[in-house]
């Protein structure tokens, strides 16, 4: 894993858990919260990718 992969799957984490807003992941990670809308939808997608998939 890269480390900018290594610092998408944390903010996802830390998205899910509630610990964090959007504005506060962005400071935290030293992003625009619009990268953190697309590390978001991306992620969304494929999570609906892969149900489709499987089905």
């Amino acid at each position: 894993m890269t480390p900018t992969l290594i610092g998408y799957v944390r903010m996802l984490q830390q998205h899910q858990s509630g610990e964090h807003t959007i504005v506060g992941l962005a400071e935290l990670f030293s992003v625009s919260r619009a990268m953190v809308y697309r590390v978001l939808e991306r992620r969304k997608t494929t999570v609906s990718s892969s149900t489709r998939a499987g089905q």
